[in-house]
């Protein structure tokens, strides 16, 4: 359809679309040199040509680069470290919570090991020349509901 508008026209509807697309490829093909260049250059390559205002504009272009890369590691540093923090302290608060829960329970009336017995170490003692005081646990009192 659009070829025989063309033909009994006789205008070609794709020639400025065409033009349009190829000044475009130009455009950006240079764009893709300059790139390329900048790069090579900041990589040490191409450096013969430029002169020595090139060579300040390109070595203060490197400070400001490096100066950007440094300050965003280390605000990355930071962030992490105080998200580290934030975790440490939480885990420190939930551990000092479980020893104070688990002291509470065992301070409790029914726990304790043989409260009847008060000042009568020699049976520890015996348990420890056993080496079986690492086996001492505390036990409860509590009756069992059969």
């Amino acid at each position: 359809m659009y070829d025989e508008y063309q033909k009994v026209e006789g205008v070609d509807l794709w020639r400025k679309h065409y033009e349009q697309m190829k000044e475009r490829e130009r455009k950006l093909a240079e764009v893709n040199n300059t790139l390329r260049t900048e790069i090579s250059r900041r990589m040490g390559g191409d450096l013969e040509d430029l002169t020595i205002g090139d060579l300040r504009c390109l070595h203060q272009q490197m400070d400001q680069a490096l100066d950007l890369i440094r300050n965003r590691k280390y605000h990355v540093i930071k962030n992490q470290t105080g998200t580290s923090k934030k975790k440490v302290k939480s885990l420190e608060e939930i551990h000092g919570n479980l020893v104070m829960d688990l002291e509470t329970r065992f301070r409790a009336p029914g726990f304790g090991i043989a409260d009847d017995d008060q000042g009568n170490y020699e049976a520890a003692a015996v348990y420890s020349d056993n080496g079986a005081a690492a086996n001492l646990f505390a036990m409860s009192r509590h009756p069992r509901h059969s």
